[in-house]
């Protein structure tokens, strides 16, 4: 599990099968604000950081991951900072999700907002899916069908969205896919926004 706030990666046992955890065990610390992990099929760990995706692996098999790789460098900072990592079920491609920059706006930068399809070693980095604003729970399904997240726009403006709007989307993905509810050239009109009514 990535511990953000404390900058670590932590296992929590359950040696008895209780469902409980026995304690915390630290595997990786000294990270700058990790927020996602996942395990290749070789048993290292990728861990998703703001500005950059790290391998880490444990030669020595003692459960503690010592050795460091940088994977990919360069991910744009600010606004959502969380990186969701993970791979397909072919372990071809490693998916990082990137959040948009601000609340409401258009982006300079194509991986914001969006999830971005690398080799497992960083490279032929391309969009995968965008207009996704900040997907932060992602999962691909056999067929690769991008499954995710994403909380909607906050505070934009006076317009309400429906609450159905809240509800997560499943997309089969056509790459690249714009799969926001918004398009680019959004106004903010109430035609384009859906205003809340009665009764929908």
């Amino acid at each position: 599990m990535a511990e953000r706030g404390a900058g670590r990666i932590v296992r929590l046992p359950d040696e008895d099968g209780d469902g409980v955890s026995d304690g915390i065990q630290v595997v990786a610390e000294g990270l700058n604000a990790p927020s996602s992990i996942a395990f290749f099929k070789d048993g290292s760990l990728y861990v998703g950081e703001t500005t950059r995706i790290l391998r880490l692996s444990d030669p020595d098999g003692d459960g503690v991951f010592q050795e460091r790789e940088v994977v990919i460098e360069g991910l744009p900072n600010g606004g959502h900072t969380t990186r969701t990592v993970l791979f397909s079920p072919d372990w071809r491609a490693l998916f990082v999700s990137i959040g948009s920059s601000c609340n409401v706006c258009v982006e300079e930068d194509e991986r914001r907002a969006a999830i971005v399809r690398y080799d497992p070693d960083g490279g032929n980095g391309e969009i995968f899916a965008r207009g996704l604003r900040n997907a932060v729970g992602v999962y691909l399904l056999n067929k690769l069908e991008s499954c995710g997240r994403s909380p909607d726009r906050a505070t934009a403006g006076t317009v309400r969205r429906p609450a159905r709007a809240s509800l997560p989307r499943f997309i089969e993905m056509i790459r690249p896919a714009y799969v926001g509810r918004f398009s680019i050239t959004d106004t903010f009109s109430t035609e384009s926004a859906n205003p809340l009514r009665a009764g929908v």
